[in-house]
């Protein structure tokens, strides 16, 4: 490998077929693997080129070196680093190296966005040492937005760890997306170990909301493996995603009810499984199929019914011929007459 000359080349005499976007992949990439090779000899190099090219030679120090990749990162404009600049990369490796002092010099970062981002790499190494350390480090933030972010980015990584120690601290949070979200990825975690105690758990929860993402989260970590058995759980919750009242909304936001992220994730997910369904056995996928709202870019219950025709006409007949007259019967007769 020889960057420079690969640097060289593509400089003096780049390939027409390539794009300006790809010719200036080629040089962060060249660059890149040059900082791995003589570290000194490439940031002298890359001072020339663009930010873009200067920061990729920065993001290779995030590891090896985190130190340089801050000193060099000072040299790059605010709004520039925000977006090309593994921030949260390079403060994770500093708190690995020392935690205390890491979260030291987060505190005295100005721009709140690059704290934020800073908060987030320091975060990932403290979740897994000392939750409730993080949690009071969290605290310290300046800004609403930096000790939301930060709260869960800690209880997202105390799920992977110990969903026990979580759980108390989620439901501790004030009701709304966040909550609904962390409840949700709590539920996927526990589901995938043990679909049956979550289950169980999911049906004793006392809020119908913090319910209703439990449910989201077990459908979503059986949709693929077991996609029946996520839909009886579906049907424990008593999921309809066509009756506004049902438990997939809560309450009314303005003129009307208001989808929770829970119910948002039940939509999507239950698109999946039906799907899924359908491959063994489409005749319950159909039944699942029409509690499914559909949309400008969703219509599971005709789509599942048109391959459910083209495979096997008769069956599908005499399916849809013990059904009760309905919007079921009715999408069954219109792919079979067509």
């Amino acid at each position: 490998l020889d960057p420079q000359r690969m640097i060289a080349y593509a400089s003096e005499a780049p390939d027409p077929r390539f794009s300006f976007m790809k010719f200036d992949e080629l040089l962060e990439s060249a660059f890149g693997a040059w900082a791995k090779i003589d570290p000194a000899a490439a940031i002298t190099a890359a001072a020339d080129e663009s930010l873009k090219v200067q920061m990729a030679v920065i993001n290779r120090f995030v590891q090896s070196d985190p130190e340089m990749a801050l000193e060099l990162a000072a040299s790059v404009p605010v709004g520039q680093a925000r977006r090309g600049l593994n921030y949260s990369g390079i403060y994770e490796s500093l708190a690995q190296r020392d935690l205390a002092a890491a979260a030291e010099r987060v505190l005295a970062i100005k721009d709140s966005r690059l704290q934020l981002l800073a908060a987030g790499g320091v975060l990932s190494v403290w979740a897994e040492r000392d939750p409730e350390a993080a949690l009071e480090f969290v605290d310290s933030l300046p800004g609403f937005e930096a000790r939301a972010v930060g709260r869960d980015a800690v209880l997202v990584k105390l799920i992977d760890t110990d969903r026990q120690a979580a759980l108390p601290l989620i439901s501790a949070l004030p009701p709304g997306i966040s909550r609904s979200m962390l409840m949700r990825s709590l539920a996927r975690e526990a589901a995938s170990a043990e679909p049956d105690e979550a289950r169980a758990w999911a049906a004793g929860l006392e809020s119908a909301r913090d319910r209703c993402a439990a449910y989201a989260g077990i459908a979503i970590a059986l949709a693929k493996t077991d996609p029946g058995a996520a839909f009886a759980a579906l049907d424990e919750l008593g999921w309809d995603l066509r009756d506004p009242g049902s438990a997939t909304t809560y309450e009314p936001r303005g003129s009307g009810p208001s989808r929770s992220i829970a119910g948002e994730s039940l939509a999507s997910v239950a698109n999946s499984m039906v799907a899924e369904l359908a491959k063994s056995d489409p005749q319950t996928a159909l039944r699942y199929a029409f509690q499914i709202e559909t949309s400008h870019w969703s219509d599971p219950l005709g789509d599942i019914a048109r391959r459910y025709v083209s495979e096997d006409p008769a069956g599908a007949m005499a399916f849809a011929a013990g059904l009760e007259q309905g919007a079921l019967r009715e999408e069954l007769a219109v792919q079979v007459a067509t």
